[in-house]
């Protein structure tokens, strides 16, 4: 099964941080189950870094380099198919990155590891992370 990891799902995996639980740990665990990242999370991550509002030990680069791309995960990239379908969605309470977020979870219908009960207000099939 492929997941898409909210950004930060994908921040507490790599830390390994208790806010997982452990329906969520026993999914990311199984061998069926292909986590997929994306691009706007990457971009959300790179914005707040630059903004001073999120800090990597080493820098937003090093730590691309370092710790996600190891992983080789499946990233899914932002298409014209993902603003087309974020034009169609309400904004809710979401910032722009997690409706960007909700678009591609929509269109390429996958299941969203997320914390966040908004998505699914938008009609996001979600995993809770807590």
């Amino acid at each position: 099964m492929r997941v898409l990891l909210d950004t930060p799902v994908l921040l507490w995996f790599l830390e390994d941080s208790a806010k997982l639980g452990p329906k969520v740990r026993r999914l990311l665990a199984r061998p069926d189950t292909d986590l997929v990242i994306n691009d706007v999370s990457l971009l959300k991550l790179a914005f707040l870094s630059r903004a001073g509002r999120m800090h990597f030990k080493d820098g937003f680069n090093a730590w691309i380099w370092l710790e996600v791309v190891p992983y080789g995960w499946q990233r899914l990239h932002l298409h014209l198919d993902h603003m087309l379908v974020l034009s169609g969605l309400s904004p809710a309470s979401l910032d722009p990155f997690d409706l960007l977020l909700a678009a591609q979870a929509l269109h390429e219908e996958l299941p969203l590891i997320t914390a966040n009960s908004v998505f699914a207000s938008l009609g996001v099939k979600t995993f809770w992370s807590a």
